[in-house]
């Protein structure tokens, strides 16, 4: 028979030996079941498949999980627009205020791509309408990058505190974002915000927005 010595060394299982393992096994069992699910629910995002992430979310899944970009599901589904899958990660209990690699949030994707409604929804569930990511590109730069007409017109009228004049890294305001990229519509609609500063120039005060009056007369 062993003695407690050897016992205690765990050269032979004990009762508290194999609750540990139990439990070892246990919680590594139910990791990779998270991980499983993580990655479905990745997936089911990305593919806008609404009925497969609510079959996911009842499930042990991390609903801020991240990808090697540092997104978790509901940047995928605000980039994709998709304001039911949106609803449903945020009464998950996501973090819509979640960055990636490069500092964009939700509500910057769907900036980005030109999804009013999802912008709505993030905004009226609390998302910060003044975060920046790490080029210090504002949510009105995101929506005039990529010519979003529909939703830079919607931030100059719904956000009261919305900041037409802020500068990113290099100095340039959403004006200066849209007269480079040839914008028109863009150029007025960010013109109907009250007090917006028509000859800013950037860091080097090499241009001013004012230079490119032929992208957007109704602007100059």
């Amino acid at each position: 028979m062993m003695d407690k010595e050897e016992a205690s060394k765990g050269k032979i299982p004990t009762p508290l030996n194999i609750t540990e393992a139990i439990e070892n096994e246990v919680l590594n069992e139910k990791m990779a079941r998270i991980l499983k699910n993580d990655l479905l629910l990745h997936e089911a995002v990305i593919k806008n498949e609404a009925e497969s992430v609510a079959k996911v979310l009842k499930e042990d899944v991390d609903v801020d999980s991240r990808n090697n970009y540092g997104r978790a599901p509901i940047h995928w589904a605000a980039s994709r627009g998709n304001t039911e899958i949106i609803e449903m990660l945020i009464q998950a209990k996501c973090d819509i205020e979640a960055k990636d690699k490069y500092g964009m949030r939700p509500l910057h994707m769907a900036a980005w791509y030109g999804h009013q409604d999802a912008v709505k929804v993030l905004i009226n569930a609390g998302a910060n309408v003044s975060a920046i990511n790490k080029k210090q590109y504002t949510l009105l730069m995101c929506g005039a990058r990529g010519n979003n007409v529909n939703v830079v017109q919607y931030l100059a009228e719904a956000v009261e505190s919305l900041n037409g004049d802020a500068m990113d890294y290099t100095g340039a305001t959403a004006l200066h974002h849209a007269a480079v990229a040839g914008h028109p519509g863009v150029i007025s609609a960010i013109c109907n915000i009250p007090r917006i500063e028509l000859n800013a120039t950037d860091k080097g005060s090499l241009w001013r927005v004012g230079d490119w009056r032929h992208h957007g007369p109704k602007c100059f």
